[in-house]
């Protein structure tokens, strides 16, 4: 027989808590050298390793790796180890084969033995194994029963949080979502989550990773626009990062390693880091430490009865406070966010770590083949190699085709002619399997729309010739508005003259949105030469159009105001006239000011006259009267602004840049 090493039981549940014991003390190791780096670097590593060690049951199955502790002639028979260990007999007299009974054949008085001796009632248990298996049973029991409670816990806070949602009134007045639009854009969502306000709450927090909610008190609604500000761009930062789903898996981690205090530590890191991430996300938008650190320590000192539900991320603790205030007024701690190179490389190496960590297990070792064996094993005589068959040449293309390639190639500003994009559609569908020229082929010949549709949506990033000229081509003729509004979308991303045409026709489509995309393509672009072009729409009935039209004038760093733009001071939608004074402070034209002071005299809307007294600054042109009238106003941000005015300041460049980035999804 051969020996095996019984690693079941107690044995293997301490070797499950050695491996995530070993995952975690690398992750607190990996951290120490990044007290310096920042906070976004840290917070992988840590939701990495909780993410691993919440893997390790499924990495178990894996199969073991066989690793060479010991040598192989330590390696023994069971069997020639028992008949070393017992002395060999005295020698008995010989006897005849026939006095010797047949194999397997017990004789009479062995068979009397085995009648007359004692059946155990547990037969192969010892006691030990039966006090072994009663104390696994325990601490089974005692883990289940914790575990349940714990889970049980974090599901009645997701009950809660429901509920709270569930209650609360949505918000939808401008003062809310303009910030909140403006906000999402600057950290590029997809699309602003629902914004909700509750008197169950003395804390905003942000909730529901699959459909993202922001929660806030009802104490929200007497708050400064900076304060408003300060907390959408920290709870959008969750959403951005989607540490929502990283604080679920930490407290399932805690809920399931309940015994573990190392996971409690990595769940507690993975919640700080999170938070100072956040706050690193706020201040690199141009947010300033000292009332960013204010808005915070007002907010905390105010919760006084309840905060956030557990399964919530809440905007502060006060256990957490103190270090977060410092690292934010701290001018030396970086605020970058990991780029996608660092983050695949941390997530990499973990992963790598936890595979290797659960495939790891102590095994006896395999009983070798006698060579023998080997040698009379029969030899199979190897397969003779085919011959080489030699590749197809490639098809040359068609003559027309092959000319229409080659002037395109020579001349890539040059619009795409009709047998140019024939040539394109003819490539792909004669096997030109490229990501770009499949799409293209799907945006020109697809019958479906919302087909079309989803293909312009995959070309923005491509940014090739092919790529271009199909967009160029649905823009131009495509029957589907929405089409055409994904194309104008997609290419504002490329350049040269033959996009700006393009996009220039677009302003004279039927559909407003159309025209409105095109708009802020050619904006985006931010060439000089489209002024007369954008000048064009400045006066289209559509307000997104015209709105879209003042963004895409304060883009092109021309030096003369447009008078459209300075009439637009008095339109009567306020975003066009917030956008118009905004767009005036990039232009700088100090003409204007005599306008922009007219206008504030008169402004009733105190986000438009932050806009307006924000151009005058850059402009260095504050008058006395703009700061009596500034400095008597009720609202302390138009206040704020007008003493920093009178301390020297011109600009403020943490005011937010109202980029209208329209996110048209497939």
């Amino acid at each position: 027989m051969t020996t095996s090493l019984p690693f079941s039981g107690a044995a293997s549940l301490l070797l499950f808590v050695a491996k995530a014991t070993l995952l975690l003390i690398v992750a607190l190791i990996a951290t120490v050298p990044l007290r310096r780096a920042t906070a976004g670097s840290r917070h992988l590593v840590w939701l990495a390793a909780l993410v691993g060690v919440l893997a390790l049951p499924l990495l178990s199955r894996v199969d073991s790796l066989r690793l060479g502790v010991l040598p192989s002639a330590m390696a023994f028979d069971g069997e020639r180890a028992v008949d070393r260990a017992i002395p060999a007999p005295a020698p008995a007299l010989a006897v005849s084969s026939e006095d010797v009974a047949p194999a397997f054949a017990p004789t009479p008085a062995a068979r009397r033995v085995e009648s007359t001796a004692p059946v155990p009632k547990l037969a192969g248990v010892a006691p030990s194994d039966l006090a072994s298996v009663s104390l696994l049973s325990t601490m089974a029991l005692i883990w289940s029963v914790v575990a349940l409670v714990l889970v049980g816990w974090l599901v009645v806070g997701t009950i809660s949080v429901r509920r709270i949602v569930a209650d609360a009134r949505e918000l939808t007045s401008p003062d809310w979502t303009m910030p909140l639009c403006e906000v999402a854009d600057r950290l590029d969502l997809e699309s602003p989550p629902r914004l909700v306000i509750s008197d169950r709450t003395e804390m905003a927090f942000a909730c529901r990773a699959l459909a993202p909610t922001i929660v806030l008190p009802s104490a929200a609604e007497s708050w400064t626009d900076d304060r408003r500000r300060a907390v959408l761009f920290h709870e959008l930062a969750h959403i951005k990062r989607h540490d929502l789903i990283g604080h679920a898996l930490g407290r399932l981690a805690c809920a399931l390693y309940w015994f573990h205090p190392l996971v409690w530590t990595a769940a507690k890191n993975l919640r700080a880091e999170s938070e100072r991430a956040c706050d690193d996300l706020v201040l690199s938008c141009g947010a300033r430490p000292s009332e960013y650190a204010q808005h915070l320590l007002e907010m905390v000192t105010s919760v006084r009865n309840y905060g956030a539900p557990i399964m919530a991320l809440p905007m502060a603790r006060k256990k957490e406070f103190e270090g977060r205030m410092l690292a934010i007024l701290d001018p030396a701690i970086r605020r970058a966010s990991p780029g996608r190179l660092q983050s695949a490389a941390v997530v990499a190496t973990v992963g790598l770590l936890s595979l290797t960590v659960a495939a790891v297990a102590p095994a006896s070792p395999r009983a070798e083949t006698p060579l023998a064996a080997v040698a009379q094993a029969p030899v199979i005589a190897p397969m003779p190699s085919p011959a080489p068959v030699a590749a197809p040449a490639p098809l040359a293309p068609a003559p027309r085709q092959a000319v229409a390639q080659r002037e395109q190639e020579a001349n890539p500003s040059a619009p795409p002619s009709d047998v140019a994009l024939q040539s394109l559609i003819s490539r792909a569908q004669g096997g030109d399997t490229t990501r770009a020229a499949m799409l293209a082929r799907i945006l020109l010949t697809d019958t479906d729309a919302s087909v079309r549709r989803t293909a312009a949506w995959g070309l923005n990033d491509l940014r090739t010739v092919d790529s271009r000229d199909a967009l160029i081509r649905a823009l131009r003729s495509d029957n589907d508005w929405q089409v055409r509004e994904m194309s104008a979308w997609a290419l504002s991303d490329y350049h040269g003259d033959v996009v700006s045409n393009a996009l220039a026709e677009g302003l004279h489509d039927k559909i407003a949105k159309v025209r409105a995309i095109s708009a802020w393509g050619i904006g985006n672009i931010g060439s000089r030469k489209d002024v007369g072009e954008i000048e064009g729409v400045l006066s289209d009935s559509s307000d997104e159009v015209r709105e879209m039209a003042i963004w895409a004038i304060g883009q092109m760093s021309i030096k003369s105001a447009p008078t459209l733009v300075v009439n637009a001071l008095t339109d009567n939608t306020q975003r066009i006239r917030v956008i118009a004074a905004w767009a005036l402070g990039e232009i700088a034209d100090p003409s204007t000011a005599n306008a922009i002071v007219k206008a504030f005299q008169t402004e009733t809307s105190s986000e438009v006259r932050q806009a307006e007294l924000r151009a005058l600054g850059e402009m260095g042109k504050m008058s006395q009267a703009v700061l009596d009238i500034a400095l008597k106003s009720n609202d302390p941000e138009i206040r704020r602004r007008a003493v920093a005015a009178l301390a020297g300041g011109s600009g403020d460049s943490s005011w937010p840049w109202p980029w209208p980035m329209p996110r048209p999804n497939p």
